[in-house]
């Protein structure tokens, strides 16, 4: 729940891009890996009846601290400076939470595993149960909390859970229930000596061999984490563009890749204590994670479009999926496209890397007086792999080889990593007999499925049925994009899967972009935040008296595509790239408007569905409040209206608006506000158009946009209340499940 809600404020405060939910991600995971060695040495000092005492602490810890972490990344974290210093910014303010969230798991399997023998058993088991909690407070966090309650709201009700299980486990230390061993037996009433529990029966599982080092498996176990955490990262990003995503389909996937790593856990922990070999069998799961994940790719992309299933997911492939909000007349589609894909692409690689942990932990548990630093420092090492390797391909991997060739380096890193393991650590002295061949033979398979893992190129074509169209692909670490071109030369974007607007432009980008620029009283220098295909900028630059436009673009590989598709007969897109009053930025708009400087005259803010994941950051009354700090006097911001909240939001920041609709574009009203009275004189407004750069026929249409702004208020509105209202912290638009409609759209009302 906590992640969820921190990931939304870190956003609001830093901008929605990948670097910013990394440095979330990275934060969080470094917390944990300091709070998961820390404790795992207080636990082996407390014993076993004290670190329960002391998991009951820690969790009303967590709660106490929690629910100052919000308002504190609202105010302390820089909002432009280097992604480092955001990290550490960060770091420093979720530090203590995160750190108790890490302590609270080396406590509690003190307080719970009874002997080293068992303790893979213990561990895979409590980390199963751990982790479907993950995967509950993701889905409740993602679906309903924040929905309803907005991120403070959410925050209290993470930190009052947190009470309730201190106060639980106090409960259960109190009536020697905590202590129980796996099989339900109780424990001891103190604590046994390490040296009576070092050897322990054989029935109880197998232990390592007193002389086999404990470090060299940690560091395996950390690249292994960094592996999987990249490959949850490549996954997360397919599965988004497949299912056209909207605010709540991240944490549906979260919740489902949770809930399988969970059964691995728990699969792992009944089988790991009935093998001779721990070790031999943790190379094995992760050896088998490698084989697995390319398998399942390759056989989605490949060998699904070959199937007699296509064609429910090509029609799906050719619309907006969930991206515009939930069909109920397509449940059967829904549930093929946004369940059974994941389940087939992510099921048996997540299920083996839960599976994979009860069987590290045995390999590397030495006795019942050092379970709890062992715990915690294996923890640690897998934390430590998964800030890596999240952050490698997130800002690195996807930005050089896109989804396809970072999960091909993320697979072969993965194989290198089991081969030096298996090297490293192998068995003096223990007999090969056909070892050697059954591995060779295993390796030969995986780099033959290696081999066959289909390209970047070929992953957006599966994901946008491009066998039969042109794709332009383009895919960097904001967004994968997507530009089909048509037979007849259209073109139309599509950014995650989700469609946006096309070429030959559209009347309502153009106008939207052009006419806040007449309505300005002196329009020099304009903002555009989103370029989208390029017509919103379009229509900035059409208005010859603009001097200045920046574009700040959140996705680095629009811009790629309008570049690749800028030829004669696109005459807009060479207007759009070469005009020297155009500068193109490839940053989050809200980070722009938080730079100093020459203040603007016009700030456009292209277009995008309420209901697509952070939507909120740019129909919220905090977002209009900056763009009108950062406007000149008698400035004016022009943006689509598609929801009585949006308008009432723009109303709550600017009290003049002026409206306008586009007809032949689905009647889609748009609005220009200022904080000064906006001069409507349709006669002077249409004198001025004529003298637009535009072709003729483009004129026109925008002539009939003209005639159709009003700045005519409705009295008769009530005011406006709070549920109207989208704000950076409870984006109600954006929450659509959870929120009904609010507002009037095509009204607005009068204000002193």
């Amino acid at each position: 729940m906590l992640q969820v809600t921190w990931q939304r404020v870190v956003a609001v405060r830093t901008g929605i891009d990948l670097v910013s939910s990394s440095i979330t991600v990275a934060a969080f995971l470094a917390g944990l890996g300091i709070g998961s060695v820390v404790g795992g040495q207080l636990a082996d000092r407390f014993g076993r009846t004290a670190s329960g005492r002391w998991y009951a602490a820690v969790n009303v810890g967590i709660a106490a601290t929690a629910l100052a972490t919000v308002p504190a990344l609202l105010r302390l974290v820089p909002p432009t400076a280097p992604p480092a210093v955001e990290l550490l910014c960060v770091l420093a303010i979720i530090v203590v939470p995160t750190s108790l969230m890490g302590a609270s798991f080396p406590l509690l399997v003190r307080a719970v595993v009874p002997a080293v023998g068992v303790a893979g058993t213990g561990v895979g088991r409590l980390a199963a149960v751990n982790t479907l909690g993950s995967a509950a407070g993701a889905v409740l966090g993602g679906w309903v909390l924040l929905g309803t309650f907005g991120a403070y709201g959410a925050t209290v009700v993470a930190a009052t859970v947190d009470v309730l299980a201190g106060l639980t486990a106090l409960l259960l230390v109190r009536r020697d229930r905590l202590s129980a061993d796996p099989a339900g037996a109780p424990a001891a009433a103190t604590d046994p000596p390490a040296d009576l529990v070092a050897d322990p029966d054989p029935a109880a599982g197998p232990a390592p061999a007193a002389a086999s080092r404990a470090w060299p498996w940690m560091l395996l176990y950390g690249v292994t984490g960094a592996v999987a955490i990249g490959l949850e990262t490549v996954f997360f990003r397919v599965v988004d563009a497949a299912v056209r995503s909207n605010s709540y389909t991240f944490a549906g996937v979260l919740g489902l890749w949770l809930v399988l790593y969970a059964a691995g856990a728990a699969a792992g922990s009944r089988y790991v204590g009935r093998v001779a070999s721990p070790r031999t069998w943790f190379l094995r799961i992760e050896l088998g994670v490698a084989a697995a994940a390319a398998r399942t790719v390759s056989l989605v992309v490949r060998v699904l479009p070959r199937t007699p299933l296509w064609g429910p997911f090509q029609d799906w492939f050719n619309s907006d999926g969930l991206a515009g909000g939930i069909d109920l007349t397509r449940i059967p589609s829904t549930v093929l496209v946004a369940g059974i894909l994941p389940l087939a692409l992510m099921g048996l690689p997540v299920v083996l890397m839960g599976a994979a942990l009860p069987f590290a932990q045995q390999v590397v548990s030495r006795d019942l007086g050092s379970l709890g630093r062992t715990t915690g420092r294996l923890t640690a090492a897998n934390l430590a792999g998964n800030v890596a390797g999240g952050l490698l391909t997130s800002l690195v991997l996807f930005e050089l080889l896109g989804s396809g060739g970072a999960a091909r380096v993320l697979v072969a890193t993965l194989l290198v990593a089991v081969a030096v393991g298996a090297f490293a650590t192998r068995e003096p002295g223990r007999p090969e007999g056909r070892r050697p061949a059954r591995t060779a033979a295993a390796f030969g398979t995986c780099l033959l499925l290696l081999a066959l893992m289909p390209s970047t190129t070929q992953v957006w074509s599966f994901l946008h049925d491009g066998g039969s169209v042109e794709l332009v692909v383009e895919e960097d670490r904001a967004c994968g994009s997507v530009a089909k071109v048509f037979g007849n030369g259209d073109v139309q974007l599509l950014i995650n899967g989700a469609g946006q607007n096309g070429y030959p432009f559209d009347d309502f980008h153009v106008a939207l972009g052009y006419l806040p620029t007449l309505l300005a009283e002196d329009p020099r220098r304009a903002l555009a935040v989103g370029l989208g295909i390029g017509s919103t900028t379009y229509g900035l630059l059409a208005n010859p008296q603009v001097r200045d436009v920046t574009t700040a673009e959140l996705c680095g590989g629009n811009a790629r595509i309008v570049r690749r598709l800028a030829t004669p007969d696109r005459p807009e897109f060479v207007t759009v790239l070469e005009d020297p009053r155009q500068q193109l930025r490839t940053e989050d708009g809200r980070q722009v408007l938080r730079e100093r400087g020459a203040p603007y005259d016009v700030v456009v803010t292209d277009t995008v569905r309420t209901t697509s994941a952070a939507s909120g950051n740019t129909y919220s009354v905090e977002y209009y409040r900056m763009v009108r700090d950062r406007l000149a006097p008698g400035g004016v911001m022009g943006t689509w209206v598609p929801s009585g909240r949006v308008m009432a939001s723009v109303q709550e920041v600017f009290p003049y608006v002026v409206t306008g609709v586009v007809d032949d574009y689905g009647g889609s009203r748009f609005v220009v506000a200022s904080d000064r009275p906006i001069r409507l004189d349709t006669q002077e407004l249409q004198r001025r158009l004529a003298a637009a750069d535009l072709p003729a026929d483009r004129r026109a249409a925008l002539a009939k946009v003209v005639d159709t702004l009003s700045d005519r208020c409705d009295p008769s509105l009530p005011p406006v209340t709070e549920s109207e209202l989208n704000r950076d912290l409870f984006p109600r638009d954006e929450m659509f499940l959870n929120q009904q409609p609010a507002g009037y759209v095509d009204r607005f009302r009068c204000t002193d």
